[in-house]
């Protein structure tokens, strides 16, 4: 329950000849994690003859299912039974010969070259459009030598630097002003092109560039573009007919030949992390030992029974894997992204629940929040996909709702409003019971940070690190017979010989703890400041309590108020509630987990660990 589950390192040696079998059964069984050996006296493996083939396919693959996917949105789910998984050799002959992957790239380049083809010319035709009022034969300029011209645009302001550029030539302008620009067509002789060019390219302008497209006067031109532009959006539909009809033939064995692939591409590339000799190869890596009889059935069937397993002994650390129900996944999610426990230490995340449930249910306090919260976060997790970030936040706040509830209901907080009628079951006042709130905030930390310490004794004890166990025990020690010490000396909790023993006893186990474990006496201060860092519970939930209180002082609307004043408190009551339920959730998750992380996680907890990655195939579409 508080562990990862055991781990073993196995090695396993078969035959070369049986390397693909054992290989496919290892993918199959996803239960082996592969490491490379380190056997210096073996040969490293390489990966699969194949391997290039299978990579150069499945690239291939996926480039003609990047384009067929966007016209396959409607048959995606009325194919959904995969094929059986070929043979290896079966498989790169079938991919060989689906001639209609390569019609795919090339329909899909015609119709990327007539799509920018359309784009260019659309814009062509707008430029053009401007001059159409000019009766200009532009077929005529290309024809003769003694003339060129230009087509520029500007701005308005820039038109005098025009003019005096081109004074004392002989050029022809066709001037057409637009908001904003100033679209000039310059004719001149050949002869003085370099020069009025020279003098123009000194002038901030732009040049539009439609010699290919003016072969004859503008108007005509627009004509013809026109008329070109349809015949290329013609094309452009016959070439997503073609595509469409492509993908609802071959989608779906293309996705599922692309499955078998990337089955395949692992398989292959995985056997460059094995040893070899000129017969047999080395295989090593970790498995769940309850796992282990499972993976020598597997491995005697597919090798005939010519093989060997054995378990390894390795100081290497086991990587981590945690079975926790669907119910605990987002808590996982947060423990991880803190930090992944190790293999070898107490895993901390049903602890981590419990205390975290506790402290912001205390901190929020107000059952109107939950309800809300609980509503707000269902919706958000049923509008999310698992896999995703948001998902988890939402599952958290909407498991976290019920403690708000709860301590909503026994603090007597609805909105900020107390109701008489509940005073027989309020266990929590926030605005009497202070003392008491601040008492139970204090025990909550001495609680938490005395089972940190049992925590990091446990994992000190299995690591054999019996010293650094005890300074853990005599860190408990002086918590209990502190705490009993203080009690007695400024609360009369305890008589007087009872506080001095006890007080006797804290001194004596600090001692011991700096005797025992040095790296430990650093922390004897945080035994007194880190009980004393959960009186924040109190901090975070009165200003809480107390905004809710101040807003419905202030703004709860009653029918006495009238109609539009009803109207105006109630929806500054609702956004000023929602601002401070906001806030007091934001407040409660990241000050609820910082008392974990910082004052419990700081007991026991490395971290740090790697996560289990076994070797697994991944079927999305293809049977086994």
């Amino acid at each position: 329950m508080f562990y990862s589950e055991k781990m073993r390192k196995v090695r396993i040696i078969a035959l070369l000849e049986n390397r693909y079998n054992v290989v496919s059964a290892l993918h199959k069984m996803g239960a082996l994690e592969v490491r490379k050996s380190d056997i210096s006296a073996l040969r490293d493996d390489s990966v699969s003859k194949d391997f290039a083939n299978i990579s150069d396919e499945l690239v291939r693959f996926e480039g003609a299912i990047l384009i067929m996917s966007k016209y396959a949105a409607n048959i995606k789910d009325e194919h959904t039974q995969g094929f059986r998984h070929l043979t290896l050799d079966l498989l790169l002959k079938k991919c060989a010969q689906a001639d209609y992957i390569n019609e795919v790239f090339e329909i899909s380049e015609d119709r990327r070259r007539q799509s920018e083809r359309v784009i260019e010319m659309e814009s062509a035709l707008e430029q053009i459009g401007i001059f159409n009022k000019f009766n200009i034969d532009f077929a005529a300029l290309k024809n003769t030598k003694a003339l060129s011209y230009k087509i520029i645009r500007f701005s308005p302001k820039l038109k005098g630097e025009v003019k005096n550029a081109l004074h004392g030539h002989k050029v022809e302008i066709f001037e057409v002003p637009l908001k904003g620009v100033v679209n000039i067509i310059l004719v001149y002789g050949s002869k003085e092109e370099k020069e009025i060019e020279d003098k123009i390219s000194k002038i901030k302008h732009e040049e539009l560039d439609l010699h290919s497209y003016l072969n004859s006067t503008p108007k005509d031109s627009a004509s013809k573009i026109s008329l070109e532009i349809k015949d290329a959006r013609a094309q452009i539909e016959k070439d997503d007919n073609k595509l469409s009809e492509i993908s609802k033939r071959y989608y779906q064995e293309t996705v599922n030949l692309k499955n078998m692939l990337e089955i395949e591409y692992d398989r292959s590339n995985i056997t460059g992390s094995f040893k070899r000799t000129e017969k047999s190869f080395v295989v090593e890596g970790w498995i769940e030992a309850e796992r282990l009889k499972e993976l020598e059935e597997k491995v005697s069937k597919v090798t005939s029974g010519a093989y060997e397993i054995e378990v390894i002994k390795s100081k290497e650390l086991a990587p981590t894997l945690i079975k926790h129900n669907s119910f605990f996944k987002p808590f996982d999610y947060l423990v991880k992204f803190f930090s992944m426990p190790r293999s070898d230490e107490i895993d901390p995340t049903y602890i981590f629940f419990i205390s975290l449930a506790i402290f912001y249910g205390l901190m929020v306090s107000d059952f109107g929040y939950g309800i809300v919260s609980f509503v707000l976060a269902t919706v958000i997790a049923m509008k999310t996909k698992e896999e995703d970030l948001l998902h988890n936040v939402a599952k958290v706040w909407q498991i976290f709702a019920v403690p708000i509830i709860f301590f909503g209901i026994i603090s007597n907080q609805f909105f900020g409003i107390s109701f008489s009628q509940l005073d027989p079951i309020q266990l929590l006042n926030w605005s009497m019971g202070i003392q008491n709130i601040i008492i139970i905030a204090i025990l909550l930390g001495l609680f938490q940070v005395i089972l940190g310490e049992a925590f990091g004794f446990v994992n000190r004890i299995r690591h054999g690190h019996i010293r650094h166990a005890l300074s853990k025990l005599f860190s408990i020690s002086a918590l209990i017979l502190g705490t009993i010490a203080i009690s007695g000396f400024f609360f009369n909790l305890f008589n007087s010989a009872i506080s001095t023993y006890s007080a006797i006893g804290a001194i004596a186990s600090i001692v011991l703890i700096i005797i025992s474990d040095s790296s430990e006496a650093v922390e004897v201060t945080s035994l007194i400041s880190h009980p004393l860092s959960y009186v924040r519970i109190l901090g975070f939930g009165l200003s809480s309590i107390v905004l809710a209180a101040l807003i419905d002082k202030l703004f709860l609307p009653t029918p006495s108020d009238g109609a539009l004043l009803f109207i105006v408190y109630a929806i500054i009551f609702i956004v000023l509630h929602m601002l401070n339920m906001v806030l007091g959730i934001f407040e409660g998750i990241v000050q609820g987990a910082r008392l974990n992380f910082v004052e419990f996680f700081s007991k026991f907890y490395k971290g740090g660990g790697q996560e289990f990655k076994p070797f697994s195939e991944k079927r999305d579409y293809v049977n086994k």
